[in-house]
């Protein structure tokens, strides 16, 4: 189990970088330094289908997990796990075309 609390944690990093760059680009600033990707999420200027934004609230969870490993809270199995990365790839991949529309 700890790969998959280590795999979803980097996932929940790309994320973050990519919503992150997503900011900058539209704000011509620095993102906020923080972890809680629904805020840059929201100062992206991005219009979110309401499925993607119920990814990005549940991947927080995953930095919390990967940032405090003692907490314990209940990981997904390896399945689930794999179905998050699946779904984090798509959302990075959508956001990364979106960042080079005008």
């Amino acid at each position: 189990m700890k790969r998959v609390r280590h795999g979803l944690f980097f996932a929940h990093l790309a994320l973050e970088k990519m919503l992150k760059a997503h900011v900058c680009s539209k704000t011509n600033a620095l993102a906020p330094p923080i972890h809680n990707l629904v805020i840059p999420a929201q100062k992206s200027g991005i219009e979110f289908e309401r499925i993607q934004l119920k990814l990005i609230a549940k991947v927080n969870e995953f930095n919390i997990e990967g940032r405090y490993p003692d907490l314990r809270l209940p990981l997904p199995d390896s399945d689930e796990a794999g179905e998050y990365m699946s779904r984090i790839r798509e959302l990075i991949t959508w956001l990364r075309i979106q960042l080079d529309q005008p």
